[in-house]
């Protein structure tokens, strides 16, 4: 840290050094990938994300759960789950987040509008109301032996939703919806495909932290280094990002980019480094410290950046109104290279969310456990249910497998 505070601010104008970016090598094609030769079906795509073992774990932990209310003297028509019951389940889960309607029970009508060929040929309401009462993932015999274990260090606050590992509730002050499901993602930037996902279970819960914190820690779990190879561009939003974090990723041969707090440890504190006051659109200060950049921009506020990827400026511009002599005119205003990249980068993410958030199911349970398959298994999240989809999936992967996309992108996500 001593010897960033005694280095130089630098302007736009002056040069900066080229990096000799680490050798682009993965492991695998980059992004998601899928054999085009093969006659795909939903249900064969669907077994990419449910293999047969995890369905087969969840209708036996399902019946015994069902045998345990009606041992327990709850009055309910119960026939063992079946596979093919399951599925039926499962499509009519995946049809509810297609169609919305006020009322769970509107989808057994027969009365226009709700008068649907399908859920209603399908499966019977009391049916389907028999198994989402009963629907449980986990073993029955480990629940017990995991509620021994409640305020201990052992306990397993994600047991109840294994095998399928999803969400835990949380609160996040800063977000508009302050309480939320907690997930930190990696993704691809193109695609929004999700590489990893892990749950935020809270602070005590938290075994793995390093000594530099969640932010880093949570970035070296969600890298699959063995997976991905070598000479990838992570961009990461200001939670993450860290002069420590960066220097640690160039030396696995990771390169990054992101937002950056100026309070972070290890960001430069001089006031040479500041912008003035009056700072100007395109306004811009910078520093470097070995490999990694640090950059300051005034855009409609000032913007804090660390990159291990990127020149100060190579003199590239962005359109913004400024006001001069009274009035409001578009210019082309400098703006640093990781900002351009940056905001070309960043949206995986978000279109991860965004293809969730068409097929999301929004019919609650009174179970959280029971709700998070729901609303976060892969298969709403992936794909539509409709052949016509499935067909464009697979050439659209078959596209991004040949354009050897290898930008990944990082967020704290609710």
């Amino acid at each position: 840290p001593s010897k960033k505070r005694s280095q130089k601010t630098k302007y736009i104008s002056e040069e900066d050094i080229t990096l000799h970016l680490p050798r682009f090598m993965p492991a695998r094609t980059p992004g998601p990938n899928i054999d085009n030769s093969k006659n795909w079906s939903p249900l064969s795509l669907f077994h990419l994300f449910f293999s047969t073992t995890v369905v087969r774990t969840i209708i036996n932990n399902t019946n015994d759960n069902a045998a345990r209310k009606k041992a327990g003297a709850m009055v309910f028509k119960w026939e063992d789950l079946t596979v093919k019951d399951f599925y039926i389940f499962l499509s009519i889960i995946v049809f509810m987040g297609l169609v919305l309607v006020p009322q769970r029970s509107n989808y057994w009508r027969q009365r226009w509008p709700y008068n649907f060929p399908f859920p209603r040929k399908s499966m019977t309401r009391d049916r389907f109301e028999a198994i989402m009462w009963s629907l449980h993932l986990s073993n029955l015999k480990e629940d017990e032996e995991n509620e021994r274990k409640r305020n201990t260090p052992d306990y397993d606050r994600l047991h109840k939703i294994k095998p399928l590992y999803t969400d835990i509730i949380h609160y996040i002050k800063d977000k508009p919806t302050k309480w939320g499901y907690k997930l930190f993602v990696l993704a691809d930037s193109s695609t929004g495909y999700t590489w990893n996902f892990f749950v935020y279970t809270g602070k005590s819960a938290s075994t793995s932290t390093s000594a530099h914190g969640l932010s880093y820690s949570s970035v070296m779990d969600l890298m699959p280094l063995g997976l991905l190879g070598c000479g990838y561009k992570l961009y990461t939003d200001n939670f993450y990002t860290s002069p420590t974090l960066l220097d640690d990723l160039f030396k696995l041969n990771i390169v990054c980019c992101g937002t950056v707090r100026k309070n972070r440890v290890g960001f430069p504190q001089t006031q040479n480094n500041d912008l003035p006051k009056n700072a100007q659109r395109g306004d811009m200060r910078w520093m470097r410290n070995g490999k990694v950049l640090f950059v300051k921009w005034m855009d409609t506020r000032e913007v804090a950046m660390c990159s291990t990827i990127h020149k100060a400026d190579s003199g590239q511009t962005v359109k913004r109104k400024v006001k001069e002599a009274g009035l409001w005119q578009t210019k082309n205003i400098p703006v640093p290279d990781c900002i351009v990249d940056y905001n070309a980068n960043m949206g995986g993410v978000d279109l991860s969310d965004a293809l969730i958030g068409y097929y999301s199911v929004h019919h609650k349970t009174k179970k959280w456990y029971k709700w998070t398959p729901l609303r976060q298994s892969p298969l709403p999240k992936r794909f539509s249910g409709t052949e016509r989809c499935l067909r464009h999936l697979c050439s659209h992967h078959m596209l991004l497998s040949k354009n050897q996309k290898h930008t990944l992108c990082l967020l704290a996500e609710v």
